[in-house]
């Protein structure tokens, strides 16, 4: 060890970026900055000078999921004493503690938490596994059925009444959609007699549900998916994807409490069974899967893989992600940390913000709904009327609200991977101020007043965070009435029927009757949508 930290001073100068988030730690655990992440941690936990390069690539948490709790117990260890040598150190772990024998305290993958609870909480609060460094453990990769979800929801609402795990993440990572024509575990409890978007759906919400009778909902609703992991070709069901956990997250939301969506992006090469390495991920890949998440309203995006990933048995693997076996950093590390440094600088502005919708100029190879379309006449949101520029089908804008000021947000995402873009976004209403949230420092700076044109070059695979300020309440196009509700919320009767928004939690639902109170007088209605009433 000693050998190790004599390493750490050639590293600090490798410092800079974004300042490490200050992470909850009270009982109920709650997110509170913007989180990156990353997968497989090899024999980082006995060289420290390899958890510091980690931490200097931008990673807040790190997940050593090919490890046992004996190796974990060693990782937080030392991610204790290097939070305590380096005052910026922001690393943390997730542990994973799979099971071996018979074995019954085990906490990944336990399917019988009630009978198992004393040799569980024994495993919880074992030290020094209390020491800083924990940020959660994992309960569950990928669970499929019904009786692993109910384990799970078991386990969460026991950690969380427990003084001394209240504060830790019960961490589950869900499966991804399953493919057209293809099959995936959770079809055969979520699937019967629905199509495929609704088994999803459905899925996700027997996860989420495990929360219903809760103080609080859910902590966080993660899923993996790799849409480059053949050969780098892009597979067309990742908005499918996050469009779907998305709605499932907001629909689950509380006043005041929100659920986070973490996604969990591609970041090395593929060996399948038997095969060669395929091609990975190239960095402009990398760079489209976190941006684009972000526009589906992402608050935390972890890397697969951070280490090499050899599994002897069917013989797979992953490797080309952050550092190599021999602890050396790989071709890609640099560049991801300009990336990760960029999602920290927007992060204390993207945990203000809710998803509302995602636009498309052009679907490309994903799947989308029409409606999501700019142009579509099925189209809810029209707080954006139109894009032009050369190569303006590579726009994609993700359309927030920024809770408690009601001010709109475009992140306006170019998909190219190769080519810079310049577009003009046209908006519904004009806009008091347009102000552009500095990628290097997160602080907004003022562009343009009283217009109604968004003017945005964006370098390839890159984003530009837009804070439109101005009169717009609701972009809803034929609204004929405006009714709040007993609890708050607001109902708007538009063409496709009655539109419910709840203030405090960021909810929107369509609702079957309107409420029966009038709409407040400070609210006007315009062809374009809703705006504030000028005085």
């Amino acid at each position: 060890m000693r050998a190790g930290i004599g390493l750490l001073g050639a590293l600090l100068a490798m410092q800079g970026g974004a300042l490490a988030p200050q992470l909850a730690d009270a009982a109920g655990w709650h997110q509170t900055d913007f989180l990156v992440g990353g997968f497989g941690v090899n024999n980082a936990p006995y060289h420290p000078e390899r958890l510091v390069l980690l931490d200097r690539a931008g990673l807040d948490l790190v997940q050593g999921f090919d490890q046992r709790l004996p190796t974990g117990t060693i990782l937080v260890g030392q991610l204790d004493s290097l939070r305590r040598a380096l005052p910026d150190f922001r690393l943390r772990a997730i542990l994973h503690d799979a099971p071996k024998g018979d074995d019954a305290g085990h906490l990944t993958g336990n399917v019988a938490p009630v009978a198992q609870w004393p040799a569980l909480r024994a495993t919880l609060t074992r030290n020094p596994l209390d020491g800083g460094s924990t940020l959660g453990w994992c309960l569950w990769d990928e669970p499929s059925t019904r009786p692993q979800l109910d384990a799970i929801g078991e386990l969460s609402r026991r950690m969380r009444r427990d003084p001394v795990a209240g504060g830790k993440i019960p961490y589950v990572n869900l499966l991804p959609i399953a493919p057209l024509g293809g099959g995936a575990g959770y079809l055969r409890d979520f699937g019967a007699g629905v199509d495929r978007r609704a088994a999803y759906a459905a899925y996700l919400d027997a996860y989420l549900s495990q929360f219903d009778a809760e103080p609080e909902p859910a902590p966080l609703l993660c899923f993996d998916h790799y849409p480059f992991q053949h050969d780098g070709r892009e597979a067309g069901d990742y908005f499918e994807n996050l469009e779907i956990a998305r709605d499932r997250a907001v629909a689950r939301g509380r006043p005041g409490m929100r659920i986070p969506l973490w996604v969990v992006i591609q970041l090395a090469a593929f060996k399948p069974p038997g095969a060669p390495f395929m091609e990975g991920p190239t960095l402009a890949q990398v760079r489209w899967q976190a941006w684009t998440a972000v526009a589906y309203g992402a608050k935390s995006i972890s890397y697969w893989t951070t280490g090499t990933i050899d599994d002897p048995a069917p013989r797979t693997g992953f490797r080309g992600g952050l550092l190599e076996l021999n602890g050396r950093p790989t071709s890609k590390y640099a560049a991801i940390r300009t990336l990760n440094a960029e999602l920290h600088a927007l992060g204390p502005t993207l945990m203000r913000l809710d998803p509302v919708a995602v636009f498309h100029v052009a679907p490309g190879r994903q799947r989308v709904q029409p409606e999501d379309r700019i142009g579509d006449a099925r189209r809810v949101y029209c707080v954006v009327s139109a894009v032009s520029g050369s190569g303006r089908e590579d726009c994609l804008l993700g359309y927030f609200k920024e809770q408690g000021t009601g001010d709109d947000y475009l992140l306006v995402v170019n998909q190219s991977l190769a080519r810079p873009r310049s577009f003009r976004i046209r908006l519904a209403v004009p806009a008091d101020s347009i102000a552009r949230i500095d990628e290097q420092n997160g602080r907004p700076r003022i562009l343009s007043r009283r217009t109604s044109a968004l003017d945005a070059s964006v370098a390839p695979a890159s984003v530009g965070l837009y804070r439109i300020s101005g009169p717009m309440i609701e972009s809803l196009p034929g609204v004929r009435e405006v009714r709040t509700t007993g609890d708050g919320s607001i109902d708007y009767v538009v063409p496709a029927g009655v539109l419910r928004v709840n203030r405090a939690s960021g909810v929107r639902s369509w609702v079957s009757v309107a409420a029966a109170a009038a709409g407040p007088d400070s609210l006007q209605i315009t062809p374009e949508g809703v705006v504030r009433a000028r005085r």
